[in-house]
């Protein structure tokens, strides 16, 4: 009879140590399976990011390319404002000058001379410029 208890007490030993060697094994086993999903995890993690930031650098590239266009066509705009403006403002400059000369009795002979010569270069500079913006056109 003790040669039975022994030999059950032995039996039952070999047991818990094949129950904590099994048990350590199913631990390890499990650590490993949580740490390949972890790093999987953190693959797909990583995997969206970049996609995320790919998104974001073409999103931003298009943002500059709008705004590079925008601001072209502002420029273009700008430009043929710059063209049409002396041609709005001719009947404007017409006016004026007229008005300058408005009341001169005006003679190309003696005195009335000096104020023709005054404002001659006036006339001169404001027909090379018309002409000049009219070419443009």
């Amino acid at each position: 009879m003790e040669q039975e208890r022994l030999e059950s007490e032995r039996r039952r030993g070999e047991i818990d140590r094949e129950k904590l060697q099994l048990q350590r094994q199913l631990d390890q086993e499990r650590a490993d399976t949580e740490a390949a999903v972890a790093l999987r995890r953190i693959e797909r993690t990583r995997e969206v990011l970049g996609q995320e930031f790919d998104q974001c650098r073409l999103e931003n590239a298009l943002e500059a390319l709008k705004l590079e266009a925008e601001m072209q066509r502002r420029r273009s705009e700008q430009e043929l404002r710059m063209e049409i403006l002396p041609l709005e403002q001719v009947p404007a400059i017409a006016q004026a000058v007229s008005g300058m000369l408005q009341g001169a009795s005006l003679s190309f002979y003696g005195s009335e001379l000096k104020l023709l010569a005054s404002v001659e270069p006036l006339v001169q500079l404001l027909g090379e410029r018309l002409r000049n913006a009219h070419a443009r056109s």
